[in-house]
């Protein structure tokens, strides 16, 4: 068996065609290009990733002269292990953009051997420092496959609503449902539930909180903005949403404190206007229970009662401000 130190240094004939114009004409790639190139064809899986240098090593270019390009050289290391070594002036610890004192970075840019010591201490930070900027780059790169593109999914799935349930409609992208009909098949699809109806004329009372006085010098007219009494009778002020009927079992995660209860009361926050004030009505049907025989082990008053259970129909009542307030002890 034979052991490698080194990773395979593989034949000039066998490089892949993008990591070959990238060492003939390195300067005709931007830095983030020339990187996944790099991290694509030539790198171990996970090196750039993870900041570490085995088959490819990110260092800045020394020289102080102008930068017309991001990659100022590319090439296979001498040493012969196989790594390709991408010389930058983009940032970095050393070099024309690095922001390093200017005493440090003209000993770096020197030929002799102080220069070349400060270069190899620096470039152990400098590789670490690249990796990171280009993970940083990829995250806002939506066309890029794996973090960038994941991400892009992450932001869609978070406007327009969870993607794994298909609620599109609810999403913040989407428009307010401006009618009962629409309301109500929006709370059929996210509530799962059929037996829902939205009335939306049913006339109520409102007390008049500032009522007119006779000889009022703003002309008061009965029957037009006067009315006798100290309410008014209105239509359209408030929504009744009507549940049911349903079993008692069924109509339990519809409650206030519930869990379908305070998304059905999210749900009607986010599609009503503020001033519109709603009502729940929840309609179960009771089932019979069957009559209980002396010697069995039933407590009058607790488990039991005197007389016949029959099939029944109960109607539960609940307003806008329970649900709020449900909402309000979870947060």
């Amino acid at each position: 068996m034979m052991l490698h130190d080194k990773p395979f240094s593989p034949h000039w004939a066998k490089l892949p065609e993008p990591i070959a114009q990238l060492l003939n004409e390195p300067w005709r790639f931007s830095l983030f290009k020339a990187m996944g190139l790099l991290e694509q064809h030539w790198a171990i899986n996970g090196e750039v990733q993870q900041g570490v240098s085995q088959r490819v090593k990110f260092k800045s270019f020394k020289e102080l002269g102008f930068p017309a390009t991001d990659v100022r050289a590319c090439y296979l290391d001498p040493d012969g292990s196989g790594t390709i070594v991408l010389e930058s002036a983009f940032l970095g610890l050393y070099g024309v953009d690095a922001p390093m004192p200017h005493y440090v970075l003209e000993q770096a840019a020197n030929d002799e051997e102080v220069g070349q010591c400060t270069r190899v201490f620096l470039d152990m930070f400098n590789h670490v420092l690249y990796c990171q900027i280009y993970q940083a780059w990829k995250k806002s790169q939506l066309t890029m496959s794996g973090i960038g593109s994941n991400q892009f999914d992450d932001i869609m799935n978070a406007v327009l609503a969870k993607q794994s349930q298909g609620r599109v409609q609810t999403g913040i992208a989407s428009l307010k449902q401006t009618s009962a009909a629409g309301l109500t098949q929006l709370l059929k699809a996210e509530l799962a539930i059929s037996c829902i109806e939205i009335d939306d004329t049913r006339a109520t009372w409102h007390t008049i909180l500032q009522p007119s006085k006779i000889g009022d010098p703003m002309g008061s007219v009965l029957g037009d903005n006067m009315v006798l009494g100290k309410q008014a009778l209105a239509t359209g002020t408030v929504l009744f949403i009507e549940l049911g009927p349903m079993s008692a079992k069924s109509a339990q995660p519809f409650y206030p404190n519930e869990h379908q209860g305070q998304l059905l009361a999210r749900l009607l926050q986010s599609q009503l206007p503020h001033d519109l004030t709603w009502q729940v009505m929840i309609t179960t049907i009771e089932q019979p229970i069957q009559g209980c025989i002396l010697g069995q082990p039933q407590y009058l008053g607790k488990s039991t009662c005197l007389g016949q259970v029959v099939e029944r129909i109960q109607k539960y009542e609940f307003t806008q401000q329970q649900y709020l307030d449900s909402i309000d002890k979870e947060s």
